[in-house]
């Protein structure tokens, strides 16, 4: 049984994220790490700075 004042952690991580204004970074690192495998190791490894505007 759940207590009424209980919250997922996902719901806290979320308030967070927001609370704190750091969507755009996550955003920004979650393409970074991507970023490889997405494109392939060799057109990867041509590129310079990856960023999100």
């Amino acid at each position: 049984m759940r207590k009424s004042n209980t919250q997922s952690i996902r719901d806290i991580l979320r308030d967070y994220v927001s609370d704190m204004g750091i969507e755009r970074k996550l955003k920004e690192v979650d393409i970074v790490h991507a970023w490889e495998n997405i494109l392939g190791k060799a057109i990867a490894s041509y590129t310079g700075r990856i960023f999100y505007l």
